[in-house]
């Protein structure tokens, strides 16, 4: 049974990633993400509040995980929102089974960004974007992970796992 503390606790989980949704949709698309921010999330702790124990600390370490990203220049803002968010859901939804693929992708892959920077320098003056990834490469490489992660909610399918490992 849902008790008050419980309640808030969900309405404060939701809120922020509400937030993060709407921050993130730009020329109309925040109306689909606001919505998969609260249904997701709403859907998992339906019927189990006991689940949200796993919502708090999966925000606290998703915003550390979006911090130490951003600090170690890996990130823009609105790709710390987005990986943020994106780490929320694996965390809270997924948790260390599926957690290890995603952050062992993204710390491998943002340091091997960074080997040869001399040679790319030329490479990276001429590019729009820089280095630092946005909200849309964050989306680029998590997105189909993040609707796999999703879709075990309604779908308690074990391939789903090994087609979002598969993603990464």
């Amino acid at each position: 049974a849902w008790g008050g503390v419980d309640i808030a606790g969900a309405a404060l989980v939701v809120a922020g990633l509400a937030t993060a949704a709407e921050a993130l949709g730009r020329n109309g698309w925040d109306n689909l993400w606001v919505v998969l921010a609260v249904v997701v999330p709403l859907a998992h702790l339906d019927g189990q509040p006991e689940a949200l124990g796993a919502h708090g600390p999966g925000l606290a370490l998703a915003a550390a995980f979006g911090v130490a990203s951003f600090r170690a220049r890996f990130l823009d803002l609105s790709g710390t929102l987005a990986a943020s968010s994106l780490a929320w859901m694996v965390v809270a939804l997924g948790g260390v089974a599926w957690a290890v693929p995603a952050v062992t992708f993204f710390v491998l892959s943002s340091l091997l960004s960074r080997a040869g920077r001399r040679r790319k320098a030329g490479a990276e003056a001429l590019a729009q974007k820089g280095s630092r990834r946005d909200a849309g490469q964050v989306v680029a490489n998590g997105g189909v992970g993040a609707v796999l992660l999703a879709a075990t909610v309604f779908v308690p399918e074990p391939a789903l796992y090994w087609a979002f490992v598969g993603s990464f």
